[in-house]
């Protein structure tokens, strides 16, 4: 059986150059979690950006209803001005 030296072949390959050796699937499979962590840490930041989103649109709605009630009473006021003079 033959055995090579993982220095000897490294060095005639890459000639002299330093490189880190690779691990087959290993870093791949570490890759494909990562992607998977990223896209679950992004997917949670979404849910509290659109979380924060409908809060501040409810924020709207309520400012706006009190807004035309606002108006309402306004319009309402002056029509009984405008009708009492």
């Amino acid at each position: 059986m033959l055995s090579f030296n993982n220095e000897e072949i490294t060095n005639d390959q890459t000639c002299g150059r330093e490189t880190s050796l690779t691990t087959y699937g290993g870093r791949k499979k570490q890759k494909s979690h990562d992607i998977f962590a990223n896209i679950k840490t992004r997917l949670g930041k979404m849910e509290l950006a659109m979380m924060n989103t409908w809060d501040d649109i409810d924020l709207i709605k309520q400012s706006t209803k009190r807004g035309l009630e606002g108006l309402r009473n306004e319009i309402k006021d002056l029509r009984e001005g405008m009708l009492a003079s």
